[in-house]
């Protein structure tokens, strides 16, 4: 199965503060990729780069084998979920989901609009407002906005950090099933080794910038690379 982003020594300093350094790592078709570290450790800035809203990186950023490094965020097919949702709360989640589909003839928004709430299990709520929706909720009105687009790769930054128990699992078992039946490759960062455990196909443990350790969760349990990531994984 050949990769579908593959970083190469991505490099990243603001000013004389090195936020990430020789940073490689791939994504499988289909795969679930988790980048877990403490705050501060250069997970979101690698997201950011991933999706071409950081400059001044050195690598190369490559997706669907080609070097996108250097496109602009709306030429990579890339569907971003923001930690804070960033949804319009002027807009009804119909508007919302559709808001980016420019092209499209009425009746495919309307397909492709049902199609995603029905997979998000919304399927009543297209003239609800964002305010009328809970957290999780939220968070799948985020996630159906950026399947809309069809991205060649879906990144999640902390999808989960304001939900609750039970809206965590189900926002889990969403990302499951959109990987495992449809193939939505996702790129996930977290600072909660937990949800990148019970969700993700392979994991990258970033500290200080730098990789420490990139492995399926079971082989990151069973083998972890040093004290750092045995210490990460016992949390």
């Amino acid at each position: 199965m050949s990769n579908l982003l593959s970083l190469t020594n991505i490099t990243k300093s603001y000013g004389e503060q090195q936020i990430l350094s020789s940073v490689s790592l791939e994504l499988g078709r289909g795969d679930i990729h988790a980048v877990v570290g403490e705050s501060g450790c250069g997970k979101t800035t690698l997201l950011r780069i991933v999706a071409g809203l950081a400059d001044g990186a050195t690598g190369r950023v490559y997706l669907d084998g080609n070097d996108v490094t250097h496109l602009p965020p709306e030429k990579r097919r890339i569907g971003l979920v923001f930690q804070d949702y960033a949804l319009f709360p002027h807009l009804t989640v119909a508007k919302n989901v559709t808001y980016g589909m420019r092209g499209k003839t009425k009746s495919e928004k309307e397909h492709t609009l049902e199609r995603l709430l029905a997979i998000m299990n919304l399927p009543e709520s297209a003239m609800r407002y964002p305010h009328e929706l809970s957290g999780g909720q939220q968070q799948r009105v985020a996630l159906a906005r950026a399947l809309a687009l069809d991205p060649a790769l879906l990144l999640l930054d902390e999808p989960f950090s304001n939900l609750d128990p039970i809206r965590r699992q189900k926002l889990r078992d969403v990302l499951r099933d959109l990987a495992d039946g449809q193939e939505t490759t996702s790129l996930i960062v977290t600072h909660d080794i937990g949800d990148a455990f019970k969700v993700a196909d392979y994991i990258t443990i970033l500290k200080d910038g730098a990789v420490v350790q990139t492995d399926t969760p079971a082989n990151i349990v069973v083998n972890p690379a040093n004290e750092y990531v045995e210490r990460l994984v016992d949390m």
